[in-house]
């Protein structure tokens, strides 16, 4: 990641990979790409929210989050699909 959690605009390919207690992301509002990977195989994640102002999801990135149940994103966004592949979670615009 680059920056402090009020400046990050990217968050970097495979940052949050394999962390295992991590139950819950609200990724911060100044976010505007998240990176390929970033939160595969992290097993106790279970909801996710992702801001507006995101317009970049790299693949897989939830990938082998076996418990993630819900994502939270921008309504409208292009990045639906990318939130979808490799995981259950149900996807709720908001």
């Amino acid at each position: 990641m680059r920056g402090d959690a009020e400046s990050l605009r990217v968050i970097d390919c495979y940052a949050f990979r394999d962390c295992e207690s991590l139950p819950e992301i609200k990724i911060p509002a100044s976010v505007v790409e998240i990176g390929k990977g970033d939160f595969r195989r992290c097993t106790s994640l279970t909801r996710v929210t992702i801001p507006a102002n995101v317009r970049e999801v790299g693949e897989d990135i939830f990938r082998g989050c076996e418990r993630l149940e819900k994502i939270f994103y921008p309504a409208g966004s292009d990045i639906e699909r990318q939130l979808s592949r490799g995981n259950g979670a149900e996807l709720i615009a908001i």
